[in-house]
């Protein structure tokens, strides 16, 4: 492959994932407009659940390279190469990303600021 084809990816990503891979996006793209939204309304972070969301964020990484491990019918023992652990290293950021964003709206929308 010599240079870069965001359909190949996809297809790819489709093939890993299957039929989660569309409802992910689609949350993941509700995810950012909720987010956004409750950014502007705040005008702003607030530190204490941005605190407390990456606390969560932790354990959630680790959670998503289970998942990967379960979904894909491997072990920890197959992981070979660098790829290999650049791969498990996007994959933690991304389920730590993600359980953070969740927690960050979930928390601001249980805990509204008051005055």
């Amino acid at each position: 492959m010599k240079q870069f084809d965001p359909w190949m990816m996809l297809a790819v990503a489709q093939e890993m994932l299957g039929g989660l891979l569309w409802p992910l996006l689609f949350s993941a793209f509700l995810l950012g407009a909720f987010l956004l939204w409750l950014l502007v309304r705040d005008r702003g972070i607030r530190r204490g659940n941005a605190r407390l969301a990456g606390l969560l964020a932790l354990p959630a990484g680790l959670a998503a390279i289970w998942l990967i491990f379960v979904i894909s019918n491997s072990a920890l023992m197959d992981i070979g190469g660098p790829i290999d652990w650049f791969v498990m290293l996007l994959i933690w950021s991304a389920g730590a990303a993600s359980a953070a964003l969740v927690a960050y709206v979930v928390l601001t929308v249980w805990k509204p600021r008051h005055g």
